[in-house]
């Protein structure tokens, strides 16, 4: 495999960074702090699942203040094949992934995204074995963590059995040998087959007896079918006979139903035919009342249509009547509808009047109170102008206050620190008393007069700053005066007041003011809480006026529409007026006809008896056609019948002669008996051919079993063969993890005493023996001394370990690919250059080896330096 880019973002110190590697060696350089340890670390988290702290890793493995990190990786597989391994890591484990990508030339499209199936896609692809712990070989071979290459050789022999046994794979032997312990099984399976074999014998002990009883049943079954096949052909003889004979009978009865059914239709038409003949009399006497009263019918009718004429216009006559009641009564609600208006409409114009006045009077008040309250307006805006002034006038006053404040403060500070130079400058002066004192005192030695005249001259030179620092704490006083002056004069401009500056006291002066402006201020939020009451006041009485305004315009409108109403009713009462006059002359013409009613009335209740008995008897009287048409089509249908009658009679007597009943009974008991005796051979038969077969299933079962007995003897036989080999694969695989062991660390061995010498260039032979543990042999006055891993030096363990470490990498994986973090620890300077020279060696063996370290004894053999700042 290669890697090709390394990608970090939120990784540790990372905020973002990328890494370009090539084939060969690449040195990662930097110092410490850099993170070079952290691009190894980012290897072993995307491609080999490695996480250095496995309890909060993520607040380990995440930039601090950072909740996301990603680590992607380009890399090729074992064929060369490249792929995005892109692992992602959050604080709160949401959004943790872990994908293997391809790019197609547009986008990147995901190949696995489950943990266990990238494991997997990981150890086929860069050709790790199944059972493969891939976190376990890049910690121990492909990437041993920074200063731990000589840690796992410092472990007890339990401990490096437990590290290393998993590199050379020999758990999978051990593994291997529980698995092929099967002997038992074998053993117990030939068991279950021989106790099975021994059921079966006894199941098929009665084949034979079974083979008998079924040969015996099939000579039965053949037997009673030839007893079956006689019967059945008697069967069909009398059946032949039954049947000729059936069909007679059918016809015979079919002729005696149709006499039957002949007789009763002749006698239905007789019955028929004597009713016509009732109903054409019927029918005449109908036509001699209609000739009879055929006068007072047609009188009738004519009084009828004189009295439908009489009753349409006596309709017309009362119909005008109501309408004259109608509008006899519509003029009276008129007039009662015109009074009541004009009592409302004299009403509403009293109270519209009385509106007026008062919405008038509103107006009035309206007005003076509008009228106040612009008054008070520009008061409010005077007052609120002057209490602005004043407000303005009280922080002003107050800030100045405070300075002034602050300025006697700064005052007595002065004053305090100025004592402190009056007191240094006296002791001074005393200092320069003495001093002249042992000036003149000639007793004095010489070396006493020197140090006299070093004590004056740095005395001189002290008071000389002490009297600068009392001008300079004089001039600040004065100026601090001069300020608090001008800030009394301000005060006393902003208060307008005529008091002398030197006797003032500005906090009560301040007092007065503030307690006048506060005053002010009450009076001001008094008065405007008026004037808004007021104000309200106003908008509720314009907000009435208005709403009494538009009732008086409703009320106006109101009386208008009851007016309108009223000319409406008016017009309306003329109009029905004019309409009852012309009614009225119009009813002259109705004069006679309540008269002429009641005579119709008396002649159509005299004429109606004769007039319903011609109703009456006219519907019989119009059937008399029909009646005999029907008679005489009833004679023909009954002259047919008597003809098929005598025709039927005559069939019968003639098939009579050659039908005998009694033979007939004879032919259908015979045929029934020949027929339940066919049916019961027939279920004889089926129950034999379920016993034949039945036993013939149960023969061919037992000698399936037989078959399988001879089948599982054949299994006995394979499995104690198979039970044999076991156990010599057995003994062979129990032996090989020690045996494997041995040959693999006598191969490492070898090369890694190959490396010790070329690093440490002295006549000492590096071991690493069967149980893990590295020791050094050298050659002592002709004796070899063996010096235990735990005795050497810490430049000889580091040589030794990293010995080690380079041939299991280049001897025990496939992945052709390594990684040295910081490999010179504890070495000198020489061994750092050979081990140079060795990774330049060993690095032709790998695609790609990656090393990591400040130390720069490796850019001389690497193809592509890294600096990490």
């Amino acid at each position: 495999m290669k890697i090709k880019k390394i990608e970090l973002v939120n990784i540790k110190r990372y905020d973002s960074i990328t890494i370009e590697l090539s084939d060969g060696v690449n040195f990662i350089s930097g110092k410490n702090g850099a993170g070079k340890t952290t691009i190894i670390e980012s290897i072993g988290f995307a491609l080999f699942d490695y996480k250095i702290s496995k309890q909060n890793f993520d607040q380990y493995f995440i930039r601090k203040g950072e909740k996301k990190g990603q680590v992607r990786i380009e890399f090729l597989d074992k064929n060369g094949e490249e792929y995005i391994v892109d692992r992602k890591i959050s604080t709160s484990g949401a959004s943790n992934s872990w994908t293997i990508k391809k790019f197609d030339g547009t986008d990147e499209i995901a190949i696995v995204s489950k943990d266990d199936e990238v494991r997997a896609w990981l150890k086929d692809h860069l050709e790790f074995y199944p059972d493969d712990n891939i976190s376990d070989i890049y910690t121990n071979i492909v990437s041993v963590p920074q200063g731990e290459f000589t840690v796992a050789f410092l472990e007890s022999e339990k401990a490096r059995k437990f590290i290393f046994d998993p590199i050379f794979n020999l758990e999978s032997y051990r593994r291997a040998y529980e698995n092929v312990q099967l002997e038992r099984g074998i053993t117990s399976d030939i068991r279950k087959i021989e106790n099975e074999i021994n059921v079966k014998v006894g199941e098929t002990k009665k084949l034979d007896e079974i083979t008998t009883e079924c040969e015996n049943i099939k000579k039965l079954c053949k037997s009673e079918k030839e007893i079956f096949l006689v019967k059945k052909k008697d069967f069909e003889v009398v059946k032949h006979e039954y049947e000729t004979l059936d069909k007679q009978k059918q016809v015979y009865q079919k002729l005696e139903n149709d006499m039957r059914i002949t007789e009763v239709q002749i006698e239905k038409l007789v019955g028929y035919i004597k009713q016509k003949s009732a109903d054409i009399d019927s029918s005449k006497k109908a036509m001699m009342v209609l000739k009879e009263n055929e006068e007072k019918y047609n009188e009738y009718l004519k009084v009828e249509l004189e009295k439908k004429a009489c009753e349409d216009i006596y309709k017309e006559f009362l119909t005008l009547k109501e309408t004259m009641i109608q509008t006899d009564e519509r003029i009276e609600a008129g007039n009662s509808k015109i009074k009541e208006r004009e009592k409302f409409i004299a009403e509403e114009r009293q109270e519209l009047l009385t509106k007026k006045q008062e919405l008038v009077k509103q107006n009035n008040v309206k007005e003076a109170l509008r009228g106040v309250l612009s008054t008070k307006t520009e008061e409010l805006a005077k007052s609120e102008q002057e209490l602005n002034l004043m407000k303005n006038n009280v922080e002003y006053i107050s800030e100045n206050i405070i300075k002034m404040r602050h300025l006697k403060k700064d005052i007595l500070k002065l004053i305090r620190n100025f004592e402190t130079p009056k007191r240094e400058l006296k002791r001074l002066e005393d200092i320069k008393t003495a001093a002249k004192l042992i000036e003149t005192d000639e007793s004095a030695n010489e070396s006493i007069h020197i140090n006299v005249n070093i004590i004056n001259s740095k005395a001189n030179e002290l008071i000389v700053g002490k009297i600068a620092e009392t001008k300079e704490s004089d001039e600040q006083l004065k100026n601090i005066t001069a300020q608090i002056e001008i800030l009394k004069e301000n005060i006393l401009l902003k208060m307008n007041t005529e008091e002398d500056s030197e006797n003032i006291d500005e906090d009560e002066i301040y007092g007065k003011y503030k307690s006048k402006y506060e005053a002010l201020s009450k009076k001001h939020a008094d008065e405007s809480i008026q004037y808004e009451r007021q104000k309200e006041e106003l908008i509720q009485m314009e907000r009435q006026l208005t709403k009494d305004k538009e009732e008086y315009l409703i009320k106006q409108t109101k009386i208008k529409e009851s007016e309108d109403e009223k000319n409406k009713w008016v017009i309306a009462l003329d109009k029905l007026k004019c309409d009852k006059q012309q009614k009225t002359s119009n009813t002259e013409k109705y004069k006679d006809i309540e008269m002429k009613v009641a005579g119709n009335d008396k002649k159509i209740t005299d004429l109606k008896p004769m007039y319903e008995l011609y109703i009456v008897n006219k519907v019989e009287a119009s059937k008399y056609d029909k009646q005999v048409g029907d008679y005489k089509l009833f004679e023909v249908d009954k002259n047919e019948k008597d003809m098929m009658m005598k025709k039927l009679i005559l069939e019968t007597e003639e098939l009579s002669k050659s039908f005998d009943k009694d033979k007939y009974e004879i032919a259908k008991v015979k045929h029934e008996i020949a027929k339940q005796e066919c049916i019961k051979g027939e279920e004889q038969l089926k129950v034999l051919d379920q016993q034949y077969n039945k036993y013939t299933k149960e023969i061919e079962y037992l000698k399936q079993v037989r078959q399988t007995i001879k089948e599982s003897q054949i299994e006995i036989k394979k499995l104690e063969k198979i039970n044999e080999v076991i156990k010599k694969i057995r003994n062979i695989i129990k032996g090989a993890p020690e045996h494997i062991a041995q040959v693999l660390i006598k191969k490492i061995s070898t090369k890694a005493s190959q490396i010790y010498t070329q690093i440490a260039v002295d006549s000492s032979k590096l071991e690493w023996e069967k149980n893990y543990e590295i020791a050094l042999y050298d050659i002592l006055n002709g004796a070899e001394i063996r010096k235990e891993f735990k005795q050497l030096s810490g430049g000889e363990q580091i040589t030794a370990a990293l010995s080690i470490r380079i041939a299991l990498l280049e001897l025990m994986t496939k992945l052709g690919i390594g990684i040295l973090d910081e490999p010179t620890i504890n070495m000198d300077t020489s061994r750092r250059e050979r081990l140079a020279e060795v990774i330049e060696s060993v690095g032709t063996n790998f695609r790609q080896l990656i090393i990591v370290s400040h130390d720069d004894t490796f850019q001389s053999v690497t193809e592509n330096v890294i600096m990490l700042n």
